[in-house]
């Protein structure tokens, strides 16, 4: 589950290097302290529901836009995905620091920002082939597991 990858308290950074802090992740959201005057921003965990949705419907070189503009987002960006768990706060930038912190997401950095994933693997389980590397469930509309499978390498 993410609230098990995720430190309370965690310094991470935007794709431009700004740096905010994930303060804590509950069941529903993730809580960020953002900017000079430490605004806090609230994420609902549904949105990597959909972004997890997003990703699986792709080709494996699907890149996403994150599109962090402080007005209507770009359509297909993160930010389009973001806004809509945060009442229409730009949070692109931040969910892009939290998904590379978490070691699922590649940030792509040369303009425009984007994100991928960063790598993918095949599961095959009671016939079920899982193409990316996390598996979601929703219960009530809320997320209930979140789990990342990793690769591992023989050197």
């Amino acid at each position: 589950m993410i609230q098990e990858k995720i430190l309370p308290e965690q310094k991470l950074k935007t794709p431009r290097g700004s740096e905010f802090t994930l303060e804590d992740v509950t069941e529903n959201h993730l809580i960020l302290i953002v900017g000079s005057k430490r605004n806090t921003i609230y994420l609902d965990l549904g949105c990597i529901e959909e972004l997890v949705e997003e990703f699986n419907s792709q080709p494996e070189d699907y890149e996403m836009k994150i599109g962090a503009v402080h007005d209507k987002p770009s359509p297909g960006s993160l930010d389009e995905i973001a806004q809509k768990y945060t009442s229409g706060v730009s949070a692109a930038s931040y969910l892009a620091g939290i998904l590379e912190y978490i070691d699922v997401f590649r940030i792509i950095r040369s303009r425009p920002h984007r994100i991928t994933i960063k790598w993918r693997i095949e599961i095959v389980e009671d016939e079920e082939t899982l193409k990316y590397p996390f598996e979601c469930e929703l219960e009530d509309g809320n997320i209930t597991k979140l789990d990342f499978y990793q690769k591992n390498y023989d050197y």
